[in-house]
């Protein structure tokens, strides 16, 4: 599990990874992305595609990374530490 802002995400990997929502409301809870392999941005709506796109506003428009690789899943912050 990953927590990003006020949100909490589980990656499950089936055959290809899913990235899902946990303990979020109606319309998001359980809200699923397939994660392709390599980089998959996240973040809200904006200038950049997001492969993972929230909308809430405790999330960047550029906010992290989820980096696909065949031992695992890892999360890269992109959000400058102030």
């Amino acid at each position: 599990n990953v927590q990003i802002g006020g949100l909490r995400f589980k990656v499950v990997g089936l055959r290809a990874p899913v990235a899902m929502l946990e303990g979020y409301t109606p319309p998001h809870d359980r809200q699923r992305w397939m994660l392709k392999e390599g980089l998959n941005q996240l973040g809200r709506g904006g200038s950049r595609p997001n492969e993972v796109e929230l909308d809430d506003a405790t999330v960047s428009r550029s906010h992290a990374i989820l980096r696909v690789r065949e031992d695992g899943v890892s999360l890269e912050n992109e959000t400058p530490k102030v």
